[in-house]
């Protein structure tokens, strides 16, 4: 079994801006893997079986060296701590690269 890496966001207000964010998928020995022309997927669920909250979007930025970008959005969500995965796709073979908690907070101010 391939081991999937997990990262938390920082909890994010709702209603405020989440800010672009670019990653890179690298191998067992750290160096990037080519995911030109790849599709990727990546969605927020409240639970793993359910339906599809939030669609992060993200892009193949610099495929020769593995780059993704999840794209800025307004996090205008229910507040809850959700679950996502990233599956990238190449060859139509899709591998779940990254899994973890996006947490949308209940803001003060706004």
């Amino acid at each position: 079994m391939e081991q999937v890496d997990i990262y938390d966001f920082n909890p994010i207000g709702r209603g405020t801006y989440f800010k672009p964010m670019t990653f890179q998928i690298l191998d067992g020995a750290s160096n990037p893997i080519d995911i030109t022309g790849a599709t990727l997927t990546m969605h927020g669920k409240k639970d793993a079986n359910g339906s599809v909250v939030i669609d992060f979007a993200p892009v193949v930025s610099d495929g020769v060296n593995g780059e993704i970008t999840i794209p800025g959005f307004v996090a205008d969500y229910p507040v809850y701590q959700y679950v996502y995965d990233l599956f990238v796709s190449l060859n139509g073979e899709p591998k779940k690269y990254l899994k973890g908690k996006f947490t949308i907070a209940e803001s003060v101010s706004i």
